[in-house]
């Protein structure tokens, strides 16, 4: 820090001398409040002079290397500068400030902006900390204040059927890590590390994120004197790990379906173990699931149980698959169908005009390229049905089609103009003669549903299965 002389312009003087004799201009900063400043910029400000006759504390460096960064440490009135690779661990820091300043850091603690890191932090890299060229720091007594653990043990493997918990305190002088903390519960309740496992809790004392054992502090947690931990002593995953999925099976495809099983899945599990599970639930309502989950199918129904998207990818998880809804049917592999992971599943069926109702269900898996129909692909589209329905040399005007909107109770004729279609969609087909000229492609039970007063209690209850399941829980 230069000293202050009779005038600011003196000052602006001497400090010009001073660095272009000592240092040259072009490569020098200027570290103000932790923030660089290129010194040949820095000359242009007009205030140069009056920052530092006011005193202004900054510190000068040389150009910045690739990879290497900075660390100018502040003791009481005594600054170093150290130079330490970016990649460098916070634990060699300290050490060269215990050899350095000649202290003991079981009693200090380096503060960098806001945040105070110790020994604890010592395999903290320094690109982790800051990804500027400089990081000030200061060093400072370590102050000793009491502080408790909450800590809401999990000893047996029913916790998410009981909820109960024990509640242990522990207690010290500073914030802990997760690792003094497994030393204690090792220590004083027989835990094993391999198996236990760290969970925040909401205000309401319930789990809400599973968390990393490691030699770090617990700073995230926003605290100055009390924290709260759930330790499960098990590796079970708990109740807000898992999914519910509700399991059908075959009747009849694709609309006489029964819900069998309910079970919980944990979130991380990948689609094969998914299956997996799955199946080994089936297996105890009936050995003739005793088999390899490739000889099944296993398909997402949509809000009206209708099957829908086949579950084909196995490398993805339960957390990260998009699920339309949790019910799952299971059934046979059709060796016919050899579904791609991008194919919509839709189901053709025939209009009968004279009955205003349609009839069959015919599953056709659609291409990607037909997701949204649009006036420009709708005549190839309906070319793709025309061959699905085996009806080769039919002409595409003849073909009428509509799909239907259960939600508004009717069906929409497709005429060309955008289409957005969703796994499990029901399209309506019928052959266009002088005779169906008038027909409105609607049906006379979704109209007199659209029609009734309690129409909205149809909305989501609409061709829903009502079997009652029985539940089966794989945490496991």
């Amino acid at each position: 820090m230069i000293q202050r002389t009779s005038t600011a312009q003196d000052i602006l003087e001497k400090f010009k001398a001073t660095i272009s004799k000592d240092f040259g201009l072009k490569n020098v900063f200027i570290i103000h409040n932790n923030e660089k400043i290129n010194l040949v910029d820095f000359m242009a400000i007009k205030d140069l002079a009056e920052f530092l006759y006011d005193g202004k504390e900054f510190h000068i460096i040389e150009s910045f290397k690739e990879g290497i960064i900075d660390v100018v440490v502040k003791y009481d009135f005594d600054i170093r500068t150290f130079e330490f690779n970016k990649k460098d661990v916070l634990g060699s820091v300290i050490s060269k400030c215990e050899d350095v300043f000649n202290l003991d850091f079981d009693n200090y603690r380096l503060k960098f902006e806001s945040i105070f890191y110790d020994r604890l932090d010592h395999k903290t890299t320094l690109d982790n900390i800051t990804s500027e060229f400089t990081m000030l720091l200061e060093i400072v007594k370590a102050e000793k204040h009491p502080f408790t653990v909450d800590l809401y043990l999990i000893l047996d493997k029913i916790y998410n059927a009981t909820k109960q918990k024990t509640l242990v305190k522990y207690e010290s002088d500073h914030i802990p890590s997760l690792k003094e903390i497994v030393d204690f519960l090792i220590d004083k309740y027989g835990f094993e590390e391999s198996t236990m496992s760290f969970f925040k809790v909401n205000a309401f004392d319930e789990p809400i994120k599973r968390m990393k054992i490691s030699a770090c502090t617990l700073k995230n947690f926003e605290v100055e004197e009390r924290i709260k931990i759930m330790v499960n002593k098990t590796l079970n995953e708990l109740e807000f790990e898992l999914k519910k999925f509700v399991i059908y099976v075959l009747r009849a495809y694709p609309e006489d379906l029964h819900k069998t099983v309910e079970i919980k899945i944990p979130l991380d599990a990948n689609l094969s173990e998914f299956k997996t599970k799955i199946i080994a639930a089936l297996k105890k309502t009936d050995p003739a699931y005793g088999r390899s989950i490739d000889t099944f199918t296993f398909q997402v129904l949509n809000a009206f149980n209708l099957p829908g998207k086949y579950i084909i990818k196995n490398d993805s998880t339960v957390r990260k698959y998009n699920f339309a809804s949790n019910k799952i049917l299971v059934r046979p592999v059709d060796n016919q169908h050899t579904p791609k992971q991008t194919d919509i599943c839709v189901f053709l069926r025939k209009r009968i005009s004279e009955e205003r109702k349609y009839e069959g269900y015919q599953e056709v898996l659609i291409p990607e390229k037909f997701k949204n129909i649009n006036p420009k692909n709708f005549d190839a589209f309906k070319l793709f049905i025309i061959s699905a329905l085996n009806l080769i040399g039919e002409e595409v005007s003849n073909l009428k089609l509509a799909i239907v909107d259960y939600k508004n109770f009717s069906w929409k004729i497709m005429d060309g103009r955008e289409t957005h279609l969703k796994d499990g969609d029901e399209i309506g087909y019928l052959l266009k003669t002088e005779e169906h000229g008038k027909d409105d492609f609607q049906t006379d039970e979704l109209t007199a549903i659209k029609f009734s007063e309690n129409r909205q209690n149809y909305v989501f209850n609409y061709k829903l299965v009502k079997e009652k399941p029985f539940t089966i829980n794989l945490e496991g």
